[in-house]
């Protein structure tokens, strides 16, 4: 019987592949350019989805190693959550951020839904890319807990690190910032949990905006 090999096919859909691969960069350019509500360290430049996802990859790829769970959670899993965890963000110029009212976030998650099934729809060929999107979203498994945590413990460190501009700049009160940090003590990966409790503790105590006495 007649095998013919996974090369010989890619080669002979060489034309197709390109234009795939055309197709995920177009994708990746429209998200990574994104703004956020936070400005990379020294400088008024706004920080992107791109630099957000690049260092939560790489902080839960730490977290990972550091706590020894290569037996219990999949890197895989997680390294393709921090990829594309905010891909549905596609379009927009700035991000809703975590402080935005209510009635904001329930609009950011309707576009989001439907900005998944526009991507599912596009990508019907790189079917992993849609399923992997669409998991983290419901947050089917351990590894989204896991990348979820980082993701709200990346964006508070960030801020610590940059003096608090972002949370100045967006008038966070004290008792707002508390509050959203117990959402994530509350929320968060339980194979987190004392590192969330060292950081979120350790954030709010140097909070800019403290309670006078």
């Amino acid at each position: 019987m007649l095998k013919i090999s996974a090369r010989f096919i890619l080669l002979s859909n060489m034309g197709e592949i390109l234009g795939d691969l055309e197709q995920i960069q177009r994708l990746v350019s429209d998200v990574f350019g994104v703004e956020r509500h936070h400005f990379m360290l020294g400088s008024d430049e706004s920080e992107t989805v791109g630099h957000h996802s690049f260092s939560l990859g790489m902080m839960a790829w730490l977290l990972h190693d550091r706590l020894g769970l290569a037996g219990e959670l999949d890197l895989e899993k997680i390294l393709k959550y921090a990829l594309v965890h905010d891909f549905p963000e596609r379009g927009l110029s700035k991000d809703t951020h975590a402080f935005a009212s209510p009635a904001d976030r329930a609009l950011k998650a309707e576009r989001e839904k439907r900005e998944i099934a526009k991507i599912k729809a596009e990508f019907a060929a790189f079917e992993d890319l849609g399923q992997t999107i669409e998991d983290y979203d419901q947050m089917l498994d351990p590894e989204a807990r896991f990348v979820w945590t980082i993701d709200k413990l990346q964006a508070t460190v960030f801020g610590r690190m940059d003096n608090w501009r972002a949370y100045m700049d967006s008038d966070i009160s004290y008792d707002s910032y508390v509050t959203m940090m117990n959402k994530i003590r509350g929320q968060g990966s339980p194979h987190l949990a004392d590192i969330t409790e060292e950081i979120v503790s350790s954030c709010i105590a140097s909070y800019y905006d403290q309670p006078t006495a």
